[in-house]
């Protein structure tokens, strides 16, 4: 998630598999599909962060607090990433904003 500086596991991951795909084991294209999917879904996240002011922000984390935010940011079943982008994608439209993929 380029938003909150994660990504080191992918980095490492597309290190490898591009020494796969030159050595001739794999596709490099194929092998870092699922990682695409999870940047896209990190862009429109962190596109999302960067329209909000301080005191937005300030109530972004105090919401993180809440009982109910730790039980689906913790909950194994749920993968909040693509929740929140699903919930996000319709306001950056509303704004004009499209994630780009850089």
């Amino acid at each position: 998630m380029p938003g909150f500086g994660f990504g080191q596991f992918e980095s490492m991951m597309t290190g490898i598999y591009a020494a796969q795909d030159l050595c001739g084991l794999g596709n490099y294209a194929n092998l870092t599909r699922p990682f695409r999917s999870s940047y896209r879904h990190s862009l429109v996240l962190r596109r999302t962060l960067e329209l909000l002011d301080n005191s937005q922000l300030d109530s972004l984390v105090s919401l993180v607090n809440h009982d109910i935010t730790q039980k689906i940011l913790n909950n194994k079943h749920l993968n909040p990433l693509k929740l929140a982008t699903r919930l996000l994608r319709p306001w950056l439209k509303l704004h004009k904003i499209t994630p780009k993929l850089s």
